[in-house]
């Protein structure tokens, strides 16, 4: 099971379990399940609006190999989905420097 976390800052994030993190709140279902591909995206290009090149370059990094550690995941999973949000938005912002 995932959920769909926010903090007060609107950054969302997908999390395997139902144990809340530090300083976020679980979004209820039906909102997880209205945050698409696009609207994921426009918040990860908010959460990396101020990355340089080298923290864009760990970011990307880091995606990548959690996409390696979970390819088990349908690609209709919200955290693959959230994933492939998260390496658009860095890859615009690194267009951008």
């Amino acid at each position: 099971m995932y959920t769909a976390q926010i903090d007060r800052n609107g950054n969302v994030i997908v999390c395997k379990g139902d144990t809340e993190r530090n300083g976020y709140r679980i979004l209820p279902y039906s909102q997880g399940v209205s945050m698409n591909y696009t609207q994921l995206t426009a918040q990860c290009r908010n959460k990396f609006a101020e990355y340089d090149a080298n923290m864009c370059a760990r970011a990307l990094h880091d995606c990548h190999v959690t996409l390696q550690l979970n390819n088990h995941l349908p690609t209709d999973d919200p955290y693959y989905i959230k994933l492939w949000a998260e390496i658009d938005a860095i890859r615009d912002r690194q267009a951008k420097l």
